[in-house]
C-alpha cells in the first residue's frame, strides 16, 4: 500500500472513532447542561464562549504553526488536550450544585483553546497529505464514516441515558466517548506527513496588522470569507435553540433526542456522494449556496413541529443539505488561498467564522427568545440561513487559478 492510500485509510479510521465522541458531545452536551440546571443564557454561552476563545487564539495559532516543520506534532498534542476535557466533564457532578454549570462552561471554553490550534494544524496537514484531486472523495468518505458512528453513538447514548440513573449516566457516556477518541488519536499518529519546507528559512512572524494587510489583498479569499461570515450567522443563530425547544417546549427524553440526531447523521450517508459529484460538475460555489439556503428548512420545520415525531422531518432536511456546506466550504477554501502561508489564511477564515459562532447564539438566546419566544427565534434563524445562501451565490466568484493569487 502506497503512502497516499495508507494515509487515506488512517484518516478514515481516525474519524470513525472520533465520530463516537462527536456524536455524544453534539447530541447530549447541551442537554446535560440543562439537566444540571443551565438557563437559556447558559446554553447560549455554551456555544458562544468556545467560539470567542477560538476567535482570539486562531490567528496566533496560525502564525505559530507557520514555524513548524513537523505539523503532526501539534496535531497530536492539542488533539489529546481537546479530547481530555471530556474526562473533566464526566466528573463535574462531584462539585456542589451551584458550581456545576459554571464549571462546565469553563472546561468547554478552555478546551476550545486547544481546538483553535488543532483545527488549523489538522486542516494544513490534510492539505499536505491528500492530493487536490482526491480531496472531495476523501472528505465525503470521512464525513460518511463520521456520520455513521455519530449516529450509532447518539442512539446508543440515548438508550444508555435512559437506563442508568442521573448523573452517572452522563458521566459514563462522556468517558466512553473519550475512550473512543483515544483510538482515533492513535490512528492520527500513524499518518505519514512530509516535513513542511520553508524556502527562505524559518518565516518571520507577522503582527496582526501585517497579517490582515496581506490577507485583504487576496480578493477571492476576502469575498469568500465575507459571504461565509454572513451565511454562518444564519447557521449559528438557531443552534442553542434546538435543545431548548426539545426540552422546554416538547419535553422530550434522551432516547428521542438520540433518535433525531441519528437520523440527521444517517441521511448524509446517501447525500454526501451526490453532493461530491455535484461539486465536481457545478463547482463549490453553487453547492455551497444551495446547502446554506436548504439548511433553512431545519429550523423552519423544527419550529412547526407540534410533537416529537415530527422532528424527523427537520432531521432529514438537515441530513440532505448539511453535507453540501461541509464539503463545499472545505474544498472551496483551498481554491481561494495561496499555497504559501496556508496556516495563516486558514486561521483568519476560521477566526472570522467563529466571530459569527460567538455572536449569533448570544443574539438568539439573549435578545430573540425574550422578544419572540423560542419558535419565533427559530423562524428568524430559518430566514437568515436562506439569505445566507443567496449572499454566497452573489459574492463568491468562480476561483482564479492558485498561481494567479498573490503568494
Amino acid at each position: 500500500m502506497d503512502t497516499k492510500a495508507r494515509n487515506a485509510r488512517y484518516l478514515c479510521l481516525e474519524v470513525s472513532f472520533f465520530g463516537v465522541l462527536s456524536g455524544i458531545v453534539g447530541t447530549f452536551l447541551s442537554i446535560y447542561a440543562l439537566r444540571l440546571g443551565a438557563t437559556s443564557e447558559d446554553i447560549g454561552l455554551l456555544s458562544s464562549l468556545p467560539a470567542l476563545v477560538t476567535l482570539i487564539f486562531l490567528i496566533p495559532a496560525g502564525q505559530m504553526l507557520e514555524r513548524y516543520t513537523n505539523i503532526l506534532r501539534p496535531v497530536l498534542t492539542v488533539g489529546f488536550v481537546q479530547r481530555a476535557q471530556y474526562v473533566l466533564v464526566a466528573v463535574i457532578f462531584v462539585l456542589p450544585a451551584a458550581l456545576r454549570v459554571p464549571a462546565l462552561l469553563t472546561i468547554v471554553t478552555l478546551g476550545a483553546m486547544a481546538a483553535a490550534v488543532g483545527t488549523v494544524a489538522f486542516t494544513v496537514m490534510f492539505s499536505m497529505i491528500v492530493p487536490e484531486a482526491d480531496r472531495a472523495h476523501v472528505v465525503s468518505t470521512r464525513n460518511l464514516l463520521a456520520g455513521l458512528t455519530s449516529a450509532m453513538a447518539a442512539i446508543a447514548g440515548g438508550w444508555l441515558l435512559e437506563l442508568v440513573a442521573f448523573p452517572w449516566n452522563y458521566s459514563l457516556l462522556f468517558l466512553i466517548g473519550f475512550g473512543f477518541s483515544m483510538i482515533s488519536l492513535f490512528f492520527v499518529g500513524r499518518l505519514v506527513v512530509p516535513a513542511v519546507s520553508h524556502p527562505d528559512g524559518t518565516p518571520d512572524s507577522l503582527n496582526l496588522r501585517q497579517t490582515l494587510s496581506a490577507v485583504r489583498h487576496t480578493r477571492p479569499f476576502v469575498h469568500f470569507v465575507v459571504a461565509n461570515f454572513i451565511a454562518n450567522w444564519g447557521i449559528y443563530l438557531p443552534i442553542p435553540l434546538y435543545s431548548l425547544y426539545y426540552v422546554r417546549v416538547l419535553n422530550m427524553g434522551e432516547t428521542w433526542i438520540g433518535i433525531i440526531t441519528t437520523v440527521s447523521a444517517l441521511v448524509p450517508m446517501l447525500t454526501y456522494p451526490l453532493w461530491a459529484r455535484a461539486a465536481n460538475r457545478f463547482g463549490n460555489r453553487i453547492v455551497m449556496s444551495i446547502g446554506y439556503a436548504g439548511l433553512a428548512l431545519f429550523p423552519l420545520t423544527t419550529a412547526l413541529a407540534p410533537r416529537q415525531e415530527f422532528l424527523l422531518i427537520p432531521a432529514v432536511m438537515g441530513g440532505i443539505f448539511a453535507p453540501a456546506t461541509n464539503l463545499a466550504v472545505f474544498n472551496g477554501l483551498f481554491e481561494v488561498i495561496p499555497n504559501t502561508q496556508r496556516p495563516t489564511y486558514i486561521s483568519v477564515h476560521t477566526a472570522i467564522m467563529n466571530l459569527a459562532a460567538f455572536l449569533a447564539p448570544l443574539v438568539s438566546t439573549a435578545i430573540l427568545v425574550p422578544l419572540l419566544g423560542i419558535v419565533g427565534a427559530l423562524l428568524v434563524g430559518a430566514a437568515m440561513r436562506f439569505i445566507g445562501g443567496i449572499v454566497v451565490y452573489l459574492m463568491v466568484r468562480p476561483p482564479l487559478a492558485l498561481s494567479s493569487l498573490p503568494q
